[in-house]
This record gives C-alpha cells, sequence and structure tokens, in this order.
C-alpha cells in the first residue's frame, strides 16, 4: 500500500470515529439510555450533576465539535498550520 493510500485510509478511519462519537455524543445524552446506565448507577455526590441539562448539553456540545471534526476530515479540508 502507498503511502498515500495508506493515508486516506487513516484519514477515512479518522473521520468515521469522529462521526461516530459525534453522533453519540449529541444524541444520548437526551435518551432513556443517559439515565439508565450513566445517571442512576452514578454516586449519590453526582448524580444532581449527570441529570442536570446544562451537563447534558456539554457533553452535546463535544459531540458537534466531533462532528465539525467528522465533517473536516471526510471533506479533505485539513487543519491550517499556525
Amino acid at each position: 500500500m502507498s503511502e498515500t493510500r495508506g493515508g486516506r485510509f487513516l484519514q477515512l478511519v479518522l473521520g468515521l470515529y469522529f462521526l461516530e462519537a459525534g453522533l453519540l455524543l449529541v444524541l444520548v445524552p437526551w435518551s432513556a439510555f443517559w439515565m439508565r446506565r450513566v445517571v442512576l448507577p452514578s454516586p449519590d455526590s453526582i448524580e444532581s450533576l449527570l441529570a442536570a441539562p446544562s451537563f447534558r448539553g456539554f457533553v452535546a456540545g463535544l459531540g458537534v465539535l466531533h462532528l465539525v471534526l467528522a465533517a473536516r476530515v471526510l471533506l479533505g479540508r485539513p487543519e491550517k498550520p499556525a
């Protein structure tokens, strides 16, 4: 496999990872799964934080960042060097 093909393959895998992680981080905090698997089993001291809409929005915001990165990687818009 040439360096160009290997680089493209790695770029595709990275882009798909960002896409999947972004979708999960955007959707899961607002689902019943979040309450069953994250909030309820957590210690009582942080349960209210994890159930707060502001924290869920923070996690969803991280998902949006992942989706933006996925778009940049998959659409071929590399980051510009500083």
